[in-house]
């Protein structure tokens, strides 16, 4: 389960890759706005991992559980 401060770092660290793109929530997952394919540094891929994110190979975004 993610803290809101996790939540919202990861979605502010995705905003600066994709800042008019949209995300989504289901049940019991967050679904940000980058896929693998977004060019994204390796400090921030490593930053979202640190802080309980993870590509999500259903629907292939980055995504956290809440």
């Amino acid at each position: 389960m993610a803290k809101i401060e996790s939540i919202i770092e990861g979605l502010q660290i995705q905003a600066k890759y994709k800042p008019d793109d949209w995300c989504a929530a289901e049940h019991d997952v967050f679904y940000g706005t980058c896929t693998s394919e977004t060019e994204m540094s390796d400090a921030d891929k490593a930053r979202l991992e640190e802080i309980g994110w993870f590509i999500c190979s259903e629907v292939d975004t980055w995504a956290v559980y809440t």
